[in-house]
């Protein structure tokens, strides 16, 4: 019983998570079209509960990427690692990607 009621609480907190977005110049792309990068936190700034929100590793950063083509905002995420490494891409097609990008069209 204590273990249900530990995941329902988690669950509970996660889903209702708040997002923030810290700019980040040292992820911006310049090849191609540019991107600007933002550090997706958490409303107290802590990046571990958004990644533990998306299943991933909690040492993982979760940035957002933004560009302008044709006048048209394109948002997407990638995940790094505490040293900056690019690790992967992560795709809309999960909910949790969702609600951060629908969080990200206020930039």
């Amino acid at each position: 019983m204590r273990k249900i009621l530990a995941i329902f609480f988690t669950f509970g907190f996660l889903s209702a998570l708040e997002f923030d977005f810290l700019r980040a110049e040292k992820f911006d792309s310049v090849s191609g079209f540019r991107s600007y990068s933002f550090v997706v936190t958490d409303k107290n700034k802590n990046t571990s509960n958004v990644s533990k929100f998306l299943g991933l590793n909690e040492n993982f950063i979760v940035v957002l990427k933004l560009r302008v083509v044709n006048s048209k905002k394109e948002y997407y995420l990638q995940v790094y690692d505490k040293n900056g490494i690019k690790q992967q891409e992560l795709y809309e097609s999960s909910s949790g990607v969702a609600k951060i990008l629908e969080s990200a069209s206020r930039l």
